[in-house]
């Protein structure tokens, strides 16, 4: 017997006896389930709910007809992907979290339950958006330096924004102070320009980041370098050894980093002679360096080929790809030296040295150098003697110069040896020359360093302008007391010349003396007091033979010839015997202009005896 519509997976006992005529038999009874069905309707109560960004709750109950045992239930995730099984039979689980979503995610789910005999019928369809998170990194990140205190920032947007972007930030950090400055960029651009306030060469850090409504997401770094500026600062510390006449060292420390402003190239070396600056500071005008060098070594450098007697000023600046920075300034010291001058016989001196005289400048300094370490047992050569300058004085060749200290001799003992070997007389050969030794004499000396030709020469010519004033005051003085001697003498010879006339002629000379001046000339000033009349002695005249004359006659007794040409022929013999005195005296030039007045001045320089130590006539009165 079949019994149909029985419900599924449902117990069922069945009980049998038999009717016999004896009565009914013993009940057999019997229980049967009858088999599973796949569920008749889906799980109830779907569920479905956001955990976080990543993970969702899927929640439901059994289906009202399981149609047996439900085994499993199966959750399907957006269509497409695999279902995802969950066992049913561990104590009638019937909730699960599903993870590995991105944030910001939409996932459809729909659920359905299985027996053995298999699926049931799926839920309806239910979506639910993972919660945001932070953005991704964003892509290409790019920064290009355009000038010191300017560089470009680009980037693109994340692949995963995990949410709405609403916007990036752009940090720029200055690693060499530590400073940040945020810049807040709206989420439809992706560019910025970072303009001043960087400075060049200095090392920054660039950070972008997106972000949503949950927060900043993970920033993209790149670090780099604005473009390159010349040094701010030169080396400091530069310091300059002489180490021979000819060389010097220069010695400096590095540039500091933040001054530097860019990778070291390498460092620019200028240097040039000079002459010894009176606060001991080079000049800073280009001019003076005419030597420049480029030098990769760092901290030190020799310059060679340096003139022994000059002192140089060296320059240092560090230079970058952008340029040279400023230059710090020394001064290479003279190398230590004493002056000398030798003195040689030379008939033709002016003669021979106006013929290339740097040709004997250098033949005489080898000759020099070579008597100097004949006699030191030193090595010594023409360079360490500096400076020769050659003068003539009569028949006599002046040579000039300085020794300069070798490394290991003093420029005093090496002067010392010089003198010692000029002591020999040696001959010297200079242009195809024999010069002889006239006399040797050291002007100067000098042990001190950064010594000072100009101050020297000034110095120098300061006292032979001091010794040539004073000579010249002295012969000055003494033409003026030879003059005033040989006026006395002369005014004193005229007077006893004329007391001797006045005695043989007094009344012409009173008429003589009281003359007065002609009419149409300009009259001589008598002075407000006459000095007393000079009292001679009458006393011989001690004469040179040319002034060895004839005493004067007496005038002939004529009486043909009148008193007043006696007179002028007495005075005429007189003026003649004092012609020899041949000196000038003030006051007596040109008194008049009739050279046959008596009272005329003075003519070609020779005194005339008007001008004697007596009183003259005023012209408003007569000789007192």
């Amino acid at each position: 017997m079949d019994l149909d519509s029985l419900n599924t997976y449902t117990a069922y006992t069945c009980c049998v006896a038999a009717n016999t005529t004896s009565g009914p038999s013993r009940i057999a009874c019997a229980t049967q389930r009858t088999l599973q069905r796949a569920p008749g309707d889906a799980p109830r109560n779907f569920i479905l709910r956001t955990l976080n960004s990543t993970a969702i709750h899927i929640q439901w109950g059994p289906p009202l007809t399981p149609n047996g045992i439900i085994i499993h239930y199966t959750i399907y995730i957006n269509n497409g992907n695999p279902p995802l099984n969950v066992d049913a039979t561990s104590a009638g689980l019937q909730h699960v979290s599903v993870g590995g979503f991105s944030p910001d995610q939409s996932v459809t789910v729909r659920l359905s339950a299985s027996t053995t005999a298999g699926e049931g019928p799926k839920t309806a369809s239910q979506s639910v958006t993972t919660d945001e998170a932070v953005p991704g990194r964003v892509e290409n990140l790019n920064v290009i330096a355009v000038d010191a205190n300017t560089f470009d920032v680009s980037w693109g947007p994340p692949t995963s924004p995990n949410g709405e972007l609403t916007g990036y930030t752009v940090l720029v950090k200055n690693l060499m102070n530590t400073t940040e400055t945020p810049f807040m960029i709206e989420s439809h651009l992706n560019q910025l320009r970072v303009d001043g306030g960087i400075g060049p060469y200095v090392r920054y850090s660039v950070l972008v980041a997106a972000s949503t409504a949950v927060g900043l997401g993970i920033p993209v770094e790149k670090t780099l370098y604005s473009q390159e500026g010349s040094p701010q600062s030169p080396p400091p510390n530069v310091n300059s050894t002489r180490k021979s006449a000819t060389n010097a060292s220069v010695e400096w420390d590095g540039i500091r980093w933040e001054d530097l402003r860019g990778w070291l190239v390498d460092y620019e070396i200028g240097y040039g002679r000079v002459m010894m600056s009176v606060h001991q500071q080079c000049p800073a005008n280009d001019s003076t360096y005419t030597e420049t060098l480029s030098v990769d070594s760092e901290g030190e450098y020799e310059l060679t080929g340096l003139d022994p007697g000059l002192q140089y000023c060296v320059r240092l600046a560090g230079r970058t790809s952008a340029g040279a920075g400023p230059f710090s300034h020394t001064l290479i010291p003279w190398h230590t030296n004493s002056v000398f001058t030798v003195k040689l016989q030379m008939s033709y001196c002016t003669e021979w040295i106006a013929v290339k005289p740097a040709e004997i400048v250098e033949d005489l300094s080898r000759a020099f150098s070579s008597g100097i370490e004949l006699t030191c047992n030193c090595t010594f050569t023409s360079d360490y003697i500096a400076d020769g300058q050659l003068t003539c004085r009569n028949d006599i060749l002046i040579f000039q110069g300085r020794i300069i200290s070798t490394t290991d001799r003093n420029s005093t003992d090496l002067l010392t040896n010089f003198e010692t070997w000029l002591s020999t007389d040696p001959t010297i050969m200079a242009r195809g020359e024999e010069l002889k030794l006239f006399k040797n004499e050291r002007f100067t000396e000098s042990e001190n360093r950064n010594q000072s030709i100009v101050g020297a020469t000034a110095g120098v010519a300061a006292v032979l302008i001091l010794l040539v004033a004073l000579v010249i005051v002295l012969i000055l003085w003494r033409i003026n007391r030879r003059k005033l001697s040989m006026a006395v003498g002369c005014r004193l010879a005229s007077a006893t010349s004329l007391n001797s006339i006045a005695a043989d002629y007094e009344e012409p000379l009173k008429t003589v003396f009281s003359k007065p001046p002609m009419k149409d000339r300009k009259p001589i000033p008598a002075p407000n007091t006459f000095p007393k009349p000079l009292k001679v002695t009458p006393k011989p005249l001690e004469l040179s033979p040319r002034q060895q004359k004839p005493p004067l006659q007496p005038p002939p007794k004529n009486p043909s010839i009148s008193r007043e040409k006696a007179n002028k022929h007495a005075l005429k013999e007189q003026k003649t015997s004092l012609i020899d005195c041949e000196m000038p005296i003030a006051g007596t030039e040109n008194v008049y202009d009739d050279p046959d007045n008596i009272t005329s001045g003075a003519k070609d320089g020779i005194a005339s005896f008007p001008n004697i130590a007596y009183n003259r006539p005023s012209t408003k009165g007569t000789q007192k």
